[in-house]
């Protein structure tokens, strides 16, 4: 779904993480994290407004998504609009493109998230801010919704005319 108003572009970094705690996380783990990276940010969902969570990505290297469980992360959109690579699972951050835009992890242990940490911020946070702008461009969102209703539609036009 298209994202609007949009964050901007990657700034300067002050911070070397952010931390997006949502759900489905060990305890420990945000101050594991947030213990290996001094220069890190802690956002808790529903807890912030939007300009901050944009403020905070665009002057982070990296984010840890902590989300089990989500099908149309909006802060998660944001933060890769904002060009910060994210760490997270296949079901809590779906939009990652692994290796491109953040790294998928099969789960959230504190060794893995940092090694995935360490392989983000080796990421062009303007490359993953020009990818996550491609995903979600608006007139690309439209066109593909308008091709699939055309396509159900001829599809249901054809069931119609072999029934008898």
């Amino acid at each position: 779904y298209p994202i609007d108003p949009r964050p901007g572009g990657p700034l300067p970094a002050r911070y070397d993480l952010l931390v997006y705690a949502k759900s489905g996380y060990p305890a420990d783990l945000i101050g594991r994290l947030r213990q290996s990276y001094r220069r890190s940010i802690l956002v808790h969902y529903g807890r912030y407004r939007r300009k901050e969570l944009f403020e905070a990505a665009r002057c982070c290297r990296a984010c840890v998504y902590l989300s089990g469980d989500d099908r149309g992360p909006l802060a998660l959109a944001e933060v890769l609009l904002s060009g910060c690579p994210v760490v997270g699972v296949p079901t809590g951050a779906p939009f990652v493109r692994h290796g491109r835009s953040g790294i998928l992890l099969e789960r959230f242990a504190a060794g893995a998230c940092i090694d995935a940490v360490e392989d983000c911020l080796e990421l062009d946070r303007y490359r993953v801010a020009a990818l996550a702008a491609e995903q979600f461009d608006t007139d690309r969102i439209v066109a593909t919704v308008l091709g699939a209703l055309r396509e159900a539609s001829f599809e249901d036009n054809k069931r119609k005319q072999v029934s008898p």
